[in-house]
């Protein structure tokens, strides 16, 4: 697909990026930079998703620095037609590294997520590209294997068990920062309820006509025409 780079990704935007990390001097000089695509087509819907490699200079030294920055789409389907609920998935996300994750650091040294840097669009999340660390993107038809999801749930543990902490310490940044709108609740809500209805439509299809899985077929069939699935799912959410 042809590479449609956003206005305001310039030199300007990296620099102001680079200079919001403590470790990286407060004067550089960006020597050059180049953008491409982050993913394939097909692996992202949500949102842009760009790999930059920086190269840039100090009084003394020169680096290159490759990041990965996330921007909302301009359109993003029926649910979201204006981009109204992409820029504010992209908004608060960008609020979750810079306040919520920033204040986790306070309490445990981790690198449960990428390193992040501020970014003057506060549309845009930028992070570290963790291709340079050894990490690879999973095919998502193979999906994860078994030590792969161990890993995540531990890690997504950690992160769960600080959120706790936190929230008892500093519940304003949960009751504000990251508090959506009215409206973006709501697209989210009917965006969640269509694609569960149809996972439980494919789950159904799939057992059909498959030996000894009547009664599940059944099962799934009657939750499906009712909705009670999404139900149960939406007051466990509520709760």
């Amino acid at each position: 697909a042809a590479l449609d780079v956003p206005d305001w990704l310039t030199t300007d935007f990296l620099k102001s990026c680079l200079e919001s990390d403590e470790e990286i001097c407060k004067s550089i000089e960006i020597v050059s930079h180049s953008i491409e695509h982050a993913v394939s087509p097909g692996n992202n819907y949500g949102s842009n998703m760009y790999r930059v490699k920086v190269r840039y200079k100090t009084l003394s030294n020169e680096y290159s620095l490759p990041l990965i920055i996330k921007s909302p789409l301009t359109q993003s389907g029926s649910f979201d037609a204006s981009g109204e609920l992409s820029r504010e998935v992209c908004t608060i996300e960008q609020r979750y590294y810079s306040e919520f994750i920033n204040k986790t650091y306070s309490l445990m040294k981790h690198s449960i997520v990428p390193k992040h840097y501020t970014s003057p669009n506060p549309g845009c999340v930028v992070l570290e590209d963790l291709k340079v660390l050894g990490y690879v993107m999973t095919d998502r038809h193979k999906l994860l294997d078994f030590d792969h999801c161990q890993l995540y749930i531990k890690a997504s543990a950690k992160l769960h068990a600080l959120s706790m902490v936190l929230y008892e310490k500093q519940p304003e940044i949960f009751e504000i920062a990251l508090k959506r709108s009215q409206k973006a609740a709501e697209c989210s809500k009917s965006l969640t309820k269509s694609m569960l209805l149809g996972s439980f439509r494919c789950m159904a299809a799939y057992v059909e006509d498959k030996p000894g899985c009547e009664k599940y077929f059944n099962i799934l069939k009657e939750v499906n025409e009712n909705d009670l699935l999404y139900k149960i799912f939406d007051k466990v959410n509520q709760s």
